[in-house]
């Protein structure tokens, strides 16, 4: 056994640090290339590298191109060689590989990365049965900030009255199950609000976590070994981003009426 001096010594060997210098550290910029998204795929199977160095580009087409290289087991840096091509990637939450989330953050020099950054994820979230007063930012920012690291709340212009929610973007914690709703204390009494997440990918509606899908899950064989058919998470947690939901506003197709005066389904055929 190592006496107890000979441990005591080992713990004060320990105690000594290292200075790193910059010249250290992974060189994320090179050449004309500074602008960096660090990426990881939230999928627990494997997947096609291949496809992984193709498949960005080909969605994002930044016009002045980009690159990507591997920086370890499950970990990505693509390189633009202009900010509002990374910017433009930035604004749309969240991005998808093979049909999962893909998690991205902005590289920035001397910042260090933790595993908080690996698994944020950001996502624009509604939030539906909010009475209609209180279909403020206000009560978006107490919530955002509750569901995760809260980014900016959509108050309708300042004017929330005629919507039936609000929405929020939440970076969420990717390592934890989908919320799909919480409990509201009013003086008039507690309500129940339900979450939405637009742009909602591949989920376990056994578990609720985005790595995977039901098949996959552990408690799912055990569900399914029990014979329990009911699932706790539901599709009602996927949703339109708005603005494919104001598309369908301002298509006409409500205030369309034939001879008789009866609603008109565009895009079918009548005999």
């Amino acid at each position: 056994m190592v006496a107890l001096g000979e441990r005591l010594s080992l713990t004060t060997e320990e105690e000594v640090g290292v200075d790193l210098e910059d010249g250290d550290a992974i060189e994320l910029a090179t050449g004309r290339s500074s602008y960096c998204l660090m990426g990881t795929v939230l999928i627990r199977k494997r997947y096609n590298k291949e496809a992984m160095e193709n498949t960005p580009a080909g969605v994002w087409r930044p016009v002045k191109g980009m690159h990507m290289r591997v920086l370890g087991k499950n970990l990505f840096v693509f390189y633009f060689f202009h900010p509002v091509d990374m910017q433009r990637v930035l604004a749309v939450d969240p991005w998808k590989f093979s049909n999962h989330v893909m998690a991205l953050w902005e590289a920035q020099g001397g910042k260090r990365i933790t595993k908080e950054d690996l698994y944020e994820v950001p996502f624009w979230i509604q939030i539906h049965g909010l009475p209609p007063d209180r279909l403020t930012s206000g009560t978006g920012k107490r919530i955002g900030e509750v569901l995760g690291r809260f980014l900016e709340v959509d108050d309708g212009g300042g004017d929330a009255w005629g919507e039936e929610y609000i929405r929020v973007r939440v970076a969420i914690d990717a390592r934890k199950p989908l919320r799909q709703g919480m409990k509201l204390s009013l003086q008039a009494g507690p309500i129940w609000v339900d979450f939405r997440y637009e742009r909602l990918l591949n989920f376990c509606y056994c578990c609720g976590m985005l790595d995977h899908v039901e098949r996959d899950c552990e408690l799912g064989l055990e569900m399914e070994k029990q014979g329990v058919t009911d699932r706790p998470y539901e599709e009602r947690l996927r949703a339109l981003p708005k603005y494919m939901q104001r598309m369908d506003e301002t298509s006409g197709e409500r205030w369309l009426r034939d001879a008789a005066g009866n609603p008109v389904a565009v895009g079918v055929q009548r005999g």
